[in-house]
């Protein structure tokens, strides 16, 4: 998957790169799309599930602003618990072909590809949870 450096809404830049050992889940999302909105909770839900796992979840806004994201999560009952980074300019978007948001990417611990979502999914159903636990499962066994 193509590498990229992005900041966290305190600054701190992550590099996709530097995240090889972990899965990584990685979505696009953006404050004014009412599926996304819907989609987060159940993200939260699943990172919350898997936190002992060694899988690092990642959020991509491309809103325009901090301000828009910070505002959206404040009025969450919560903060999420996962990373959420920003792409104001869909540049990393962009080059991962992202034309629907949200779209989600499931990326193993060498960085390839395991699964590609676009649309809203609902993270929290056991269904959905068991196919992404398979795609884990092969690769702990090698």
């Amino acid at each position: 998957m193509p590498d990229f450096e992005l900041p966290d809404l305190n600054g701190k830049l992550i590099r996709l790169s530097s995240l090889r050992g972990n899965y990584v889940f990685l979505n696009f999302w953006a404050t004014w799309c009412l599926p996304c909105l819907e989609e987060l909770p159940s993200m939260d839900a699943l990172n919350q599930r898997w936190k002992a796992k060694p899988i690092t979840m990642l959020a991509v806004s491309v809103d325009e602003t901090k301000e828009a994201i910070t505002n959206f999560l404040g009025r969450l009952n919560r903060a999420p618990s996962f990373l959420i980074l920003q792409n104001p300019d869909h540049s990393v978007a962009t080059k991962y072909g992202t034309e629907k948001f949200p779209e989600s990417f499931w990326i193993d611990p060498n960085g390839v590809l395991i699964a590609h979502y676009i649309g809203a999914e609902n993270w929290a159903v056991e269904e959905q949870i068991r196919q992404l636990e398979v795609a884990i499962k092969p690769l702990k066994e090698q």
